[in-house]
């Protein structure tokens, strides 16, 4: 049963300053917009409620570039100490009345909206403390956590997101599926940028 009840938010990672990358990724043009507005307009369009960006490099300009979207800015002023001070961060602001957050990568343009969808469904009909996207068997981001994980994801350090959590509850996880080969796609370098532009 999909229970419109349970209550899930997207919370969008875009704090990092993209060292590997050598400018930063969240403004570099897509689709009409920037990587950063693509993957949060891809969270708005899901039923996942709020929508939780977080920013920390060149934090001002990324506001500017979501204009007038109805999601919560949070500002990371830690963020180059690593992604788990970006997920605290985030957890700090979520209500107390939401069940589950769905995590994005400001990196990952490509993942489709109905992807989300999806893996909102499964945490619904199940309740598992995961649910994550599979192609071919390759798991992929976006992750969906369980309340019930927020005091481990808050005592995460460094530069990690949520995979230590993910992998001491894997048994538990719910595996969904999905034909959306954009799980698996994150731009690390230029190069990386012009192939994925070039695919999609």
């Amino acid at each position: 049963m999909n229970d419109a009840s349970v209550l899930v938010a997207a919370v969008v990672l875009a704090a990092g300053g993209a060292t590997r990358f050598g400018k930063l990724k969240q403004l570099l043009p897509w689709e009409g917009g920037t990587l950063l507005t693509r993957v949060v307009d891809t969270a708005l369009a899901s039923s996942a409620r709020p929508v939780v960006v977080v920013l920390g490099a060149q934090a001002e300009a990324c506001r500017v570039a979501l204009g007038e979207r109805p999601v919560q800015v949070v500002i990371n002023p830690a963020w180059a100490e690593g992604q788990s001070t970006s997920v605290q961060a985030a957890l700090v602001t979520l209500p107390p009345h939401v069940d589950a957050a769905l995590f994005l990568l400001a990196d990952q343009p490509a993942v489709q909206s109905d992807t989300l969808e999806q893996l909102i469904a499964r945490y619904r009909a199940t309740r598992a403390p995961l649910v994550w996207p599979e192609w071919h068997g390759q798991r992929g981001n976006p992750v969906l956590f369980d309340r019930r994980l927020f005091p481990e994801l808050r005592a995460l350090h460094g530069d990690v997101g949520g995979r230590v959590v993910l992998q001491a509850h894997a048994a538990e996880a719910e595996r969904v599926p999905v034909s959306d080969a954009g799980i698996l796609i994150d731009i690390d370098t230029p190069d990386d940028y012009d192939k994925v532009r070039q695919k999609t």
